[in-house]
């Protein structure tokens, strides 16, 4: 008769033939396909193993070349007599009608860490979606925004003001677009911006 004997660690069934109570399969070239059976378990589960820690290295070179962009948008930042507004612009909030600026600020961060001393050109603002009808928006220019118009702080915070393009006026409604950022070493990173203008002054 076949009686199954299963071998601790491999997991693999052996079978012997029992004559006469006497094992026709000799205990070394049983014991010899355990091992061959285990060593070929072991190339497998190492090839996955290896597989593993290539994802994990291309992970974390994705991660070294991604910068975090946090924003958050002021829409009545002029309002309250914020430089940047006061030379070419009343202290009225962005509203339909009106080509007030819109302050943006940013922080942005690498593995956690600030980065610092970014300049206008490595940042790009656009809007994906905007009311109908409406203009998209650019960085305001240093003649209409002053000096103040891009401001670097510290630990990696940035302040910006938009306007509409050609210097139209604002239209009520939800505009939601991106800051994009691009340090020195050409790592990038996106942060999601959304803002409502009123529709009423």
């Amino acid at each position: 008769m076949k009686k199954w004997h299963r071998t601790a660690g491999a997991g693999l069934l052996v079978a012997t033939m029992l004559i006469g109570g006497t094992a026709q399969a000799k205990p070394d070239a049983v014991y010899e396909e355990i091992q061959a059976a285990i060593e070929a378990v072991g190339e497998r589960v190492t090839g996955v193993g290896l597989q593993v820690d290539a994802l994990a290295d291309a992970v974390d070179a994705q991660a070294d070349r991604s910068l975090r962009v946090q924003v958050d948008v002021d829409p009545a930042a002029c309002a309250a007599g914020t430089t940047g507004c006061t030379t070419s612009f009343s202290t009225e909030p962005a509203a339909h009608g009106n080509g007030q600026p819109v302050r943006v600020v940013f922080q942005v961060t690498h593995r956690g860490e600030p980065v610092s001393g970014l300049g206008p050109e490595r940042i790009q603002i656009r809007n994906s979606f905007v009311p109908a009808g409406a203009a998209s928006i650019k960085l305001c220019e240093p003649e209409l925004c002053t000096e103040n118009h891009f401001f670097a702080g510290l630990n990696g915070m940035y302040m910006a003001w938009i306007i509409p393009v050609g210097n139209l006026p604002w239209k009520g409604g939800r505009y939601v677009g991106t800051v994009r950022v691009t340090d020195a070493q050409g790592q990038r990173g996106w942060g999601l911006m959304s803002y409502s203008i009123p529709k009423t002054p």
